[in-house]
């Protein structure tokens, strides 16, 4: 660290005054070589850290279900049940272990299923071209929303639908709010 000559300039404008006492100045120079990391002493008390060397976590959970060979959409729900839409259309309703809870009075077609709430679900329904909206708990159909295109997929996130559409130009993706209007102005291609 050096002196920036500050002190010097000022001390030679002091020279012309004749009586202010004495200023003396003492150059020295410290060695500022220090290491790089920062070692001080813990600001909280912390808990010993302990190694793990080997941890084995078993994430899949299989649970064997008397649904039939295909299933053309799955969905768990908020409460741990599950829904599964058979190829044939037909949507069961399954318990959190597997075990079917019933049938659920849904018309035959539909592929795909996504939550709305704790009680209603979506499904998509290519062959009529809709969605159909139904409440689980009074075991009712509440809305239907006409395509003008064939629907596959289906997601629900913040008061949209995502709907996968097949039309003339190949695939599609249209955002629709639960009345069936479009939120975005164009619809992306896949």
């Amino acid at each position: 660290m050096k002196q920036n000559g500050e002190i010097e300039i000022i001390l030679s404008k002091l020279e012309s005054i004749t009586s202010l006492g004495e200023v003396m100045v003492v150059k020295t120079e410290i060695d500022l070589n220090r290491e790089t990391s920062v070692k001080r002493k813990a600001q909280v008390k912390s808990i010993e850290h302990s190694n793990i060397h080997n941890l084995t976590m078993n994430i899949e959970t299989k649970i064997k279900t008397n649904v039939g060979k295909w299933i053309s959409g799955i969905m768990c729900l908020i409460d741990e049940r599950v829904i599964v839409v058979k190829d044939a259309g037909k949507v069961i309703l399954l318990t959190a272990d597997g075990k079917n809870e019933k049938l659920l009075p849904i018309p035959e077609g539909s592929r795909s299923v996504t939550q709305i709430n704790q009680n209603t679900i979506a499904l998509s329904s290519p062959v009529d071209k809709t969605i159909k909206i139904f409440n689980m708990e009074k075991e009712k159909l509440t809305k239907v929303i006409k395509l003008d295109k064939v629907c596959h997929g289906l997601s629900f996130f913040n008061g949209t639908l995502a709907v996968g559409m097949i039309g003339h130009e190949g695939g599609e993706i249209h955002i629709i709010d639960l009345d069936g209007k479009n939120t975005e102005v164009n619809a992306s291609s896949v």
